[in-house]
């Protein structure tokens, strides 16, 4: 074998490597790619506790929450608890969300009852994304709906004038953007 056949054969050998090393890494950035597009279109359903203080009374509300880009379908919505609402009514409102669709930045509020709010609360949550229904994602949210009542805040309204209380309870609800 010629030296000339050698370093043909070497050649071809180096180029047949850099073809597959460029497949491979085209391959691997393709499906970053693919990854990196999923997670900045998907929904992302959060569900968590607010309250709002007037009157030196506290009322809870129980929030879920779409912050992704995307619609959301809920498959299922699971409370480790159970809860009283702050509405004289036999309809389970938070089971309502199991088969709803939560559009992105929409929320579902439900006023809980004050007795009813546990120190801790589980939610298991299950969804996919209305344009996508292969692809689930499932979240488990463990957390204290009642972390930060005691928290100063300064928009008491202890005027017994009932346009009063409407107007800063509407206030309340503007700033937390429910």
């Amino acid at each position: 074998m010629s030296c000339q056949n050698v370093i043909s054969l070497i050649f071809s050998g180096v180029t047949v490597f850099a073809a597959v090393c460029s497949v491979v890494i085209a391959t691997k950035t393709l499906k970053q790619n693919s990854k990196m597009l999923e997670n900045s279109t998907r929904p992302y359903v959060v569900a968590y506790g607010r309250n709002i203080h007037l009157d030196e009374r506290t009322y809870f509300y129980l929030v879920v929450k779409n912050f992704g880009t995307s619609a959301a379908f809920v498959d299922s919505f699971h409370i480790s608890e159970s809860l009283e609402y702050g509405v004289n009514s036999d309809e389970d409102f938070i089971q309502r969300l199991n088969g709803a669709v939560i559009v992105p930045n929409q929320s579902h509020s439900c006023y809980l009852g004050n007795d009813s709010v546990p120190e801790t609360l589980t939610i298991d949550l299950k969804y996919h994304a209305v344009s996508l229904k292969s692809k689930s994602y499932v979240e488990r949210f463990e957390f204290n709906p009642k972390a930060g009542i005691n928290m100063l805040q300064n928009n008491f309204v202890s005027n017994e004038n009932a346009l009063y209380r409407i107007a800063a309870f509407m206030q309340e609800l503007w700033r937390m953007k429910l």
